[in-house]
């Protein structure tokens, strides 16, 4: 010791039969804490094989194993007594990243002791927790809050010139600021906003890599439950990894049959046949469009006005509500059963047909009417008919008729002509 009251080190050095001893003359102490140790080695050498060696101990790869001098050989050692360096390195857990000096929680940091010299070495990691080691093994650390800590190394060896060696470095721990959720549950055909924040950049994916966005919140249709990947980049470089599931409640099949139901002199019914094959988990029903809905199978509903009706087959599911629909008009239909063309001029003197509150000849129905009389005679015939056969040129009677109204029904009744 520097006092000479302990012996902390001591060594042999030399062979058991060759004249070895110390280059006194040639050995030096450097003022730093270097010993220069000069050793008249192999002298007066036995010989190995007939040719003269050495019994000095040296490593592998020594300058010589063979004695060459008749007399003394050099061997040379070095005690350095101040090379006494503590060092740290900070890295990260895959050991790629030398020097860093950043944590994103909760991810952790490496520790790695670069020091020179020491028997042991004191830690202090800047939370209140420490830790001796007796050799240079990396330390893994994980921090609990965010923070700047301070972290110090000490490296200890009493047999040195300097005795102990200290060094600092600086770690900063963040909470990652980006967040991303929840979880959604959409219908069939919807769209939906996914939902990211807190980040600098943001890389959106799926699982086929069809979708991709650097928005926060891009809208997205999927058409099948999808899983969402995001990877989301603070102002302090820590980056946020999530999934976000978007489940897709499927589309009911919704399948239907309307028909109205007419008697040629009044509103038309209509018939609504639910075609629909449903599953445990869906409700579905009819809605006729005034208010009025139905359950069951088939059904027929009367309006009570005329006018155009959306009628829907409506299905649901979960939240969600499909439907199916059409536009489905409903007018009064009215096909006369007298005309007096000579009874009274411009009064009901033509065979005219009424729908709603208009003749077909004011609508867009194509009509065709065919006439016979009471033999079976075809007396008059119009494939576009515009309400105005008159039955010229008939005599009074009785007359039956075949009225077609394209995408409506057929009428087949008896008309009185009265002259």
């Amino acid at each position: 010791t520097d006092d000479a009251t302990q012996f902390l080190y001591g060594t042999y050095l030399g062979g058991t039969q060759s004249g070895t001893h110390v280059d006194g003359g040639t050995s030096r102490f450097d003022k730093g804490g270097v010993v220069y140790h000069a050793v008249c080695a192999g002298c007066a050498a036995t010989t190995l094989n007939g040719a003269p060696a050495s019994d000095f101990p040296t490593t592998a790869n020594a300058w010589s194993r063979v004695n060459r001098s008749q007399n003394c050989n050099n061997a040379a050692f070095k005690f350095d007594l101040s090379s006494l360096r503590a060092r740290i390195q900070t890295n990260s857990v895959a050991l790629k990243l030398p020097g860093l000096n950043k944590v994103c929680l909760p991810d952790k940091i490496v520790f790695q002791n670069r020091s020179t010299g020491g028997q042991f070495y004191e830690w202090s990691f800047g939370d209140g927790t420490s830790q001796v080691k007796p050799d240079t093994s990396a330390i893994t650390h994980q921090y609990l809050s965010p923070g700047q800590y301070i972290i110090k190394l000490k490296a200890i060896d009493s047999g040195t010139c300097i005795g102990k060696d200290s060094t600092t470095t600086i770690v900063n721990v963040y909470n990652v600021q980006g967040f991303a959720g929840p979880d959604q549950t959409i219908c069939m055909n919807a769209s939906t906003n996914l939902v990211a924040g807190g980040g600098g950049t943001y890389a959106w994916s799926d699982q086929e890599k069809n979708f991709t966005s650097t928005l926060a919140s891009p809208v997205i249709h999927p058409d099948d439950t999808t899983r969402y990947f995001i990877a989301i980049t603070d102002i302090n470089g820590c980056v946020k990894k999530d999934t976000i599931d978007v489940r897709v409640v499927p589309g009911i099949d919704l399948q239907f049959d309307v028909s109205k139901i007419y008697d040629c002199f009044s509103r038309p019914s209509v018939r609504v046949t639910n075609l629909t094959e449903t599953k445990e988990d869906e409700e579905v029903f009819v809605d006729f469009g005034d208010g009025n809905t139905s359950t069951q199978f088939e059904d027929v509903h009367n309006y009570e006005k005329d006018a155009t009706y959306e009628v829907r087959v409506v299905g649901k599911k979960n939240f969600c509500i499909y439907d199916k629909k059409i536009d489905l008009p409903v007018y009064s239909l009215f096909v006369p059963n007298v005309i007096t063309p000579d009874d009274s001029k411009g009064l009901n003197d033509e065979f005219k047909i009424k729908y709603g509150d208009r003749f077909i000849s004011n609508t867009d129905l194509k009509v065709s009417l065919l006439v016979y009389n009471r033999w079976g005679g075809k007396v008059y015939e119009n494939s576009n008919y515009k309400d105005n056969w008159s039955a010229e040129g008939l005599g009074a009677g009785v007359y039956y008729y075949e009225v077609k109204i394209e995408g409506e029904t057929m009428c087949k009744n008896w008309v009185q002509v009265i002259r």
